[in-house]
């Protein structure tokens, strides 16, 4: 039996997933030693999955090994981090565990990048967010 707060839930991600959330395709894959990442047969493609995509631009610092006073400004760099969340229902929905190296595509973003998974985020929730990093 589904607790109250497991209702509110789902009411929440569809909410978040109808104002956020656009059409993807995942691409199941699995990782080559000479050929990089491969179709997985066994887990194979879902089209028409609903997730919420963000990129949003930013910058961050290459500290690396530096101790003592930091020069401001010195060593700043541009990134864009990108991510993208599936609700419990459209994860239940894909059929298989997304996993570090699927591929995601945008599909209603026609010539948008895919993206790669590059692990999964952590959740206490049955949904899950997923850092991308970006397909040559």
């Amino acid at each position: 039996m589904a607790s109250p707060f497991d209702a509110a839930m789902a009411a929440a991600d569809a909410v978040l997933t109808g104002l956020f959330g656009e059409q993807v395709r995942v691409l199941a894959r699995v990782e080559s030693e000479k050929r990089g990442f491969l179709p997985d047969p066994t887990r194979g493609e879902k089209d028409g999955v609903w997730g919420a995509f963000s990129l949003r631009a930013g910058t961050d610092r290459l500290g690396g090994t530096r101790q003592g006073t930091e020069l401001q400004g010195m060593s700043t760099m541009a990134v864009a981090p990108a991510q993208i969340w599936f609700s419990a229902e459209e994860l239940a929905a894909i059929g298989f565990v997304p996993r570090q190296g699927d591929l995601i595509t945008l599909t209603d973003r026609p010539g948008e990048p895919a993206y790669a998974i590059a692990k999964r985020g952590p959740s206490d929730l049955d949904d899950a967010t997923f850092p991308l990093t970006r397909e040559r």
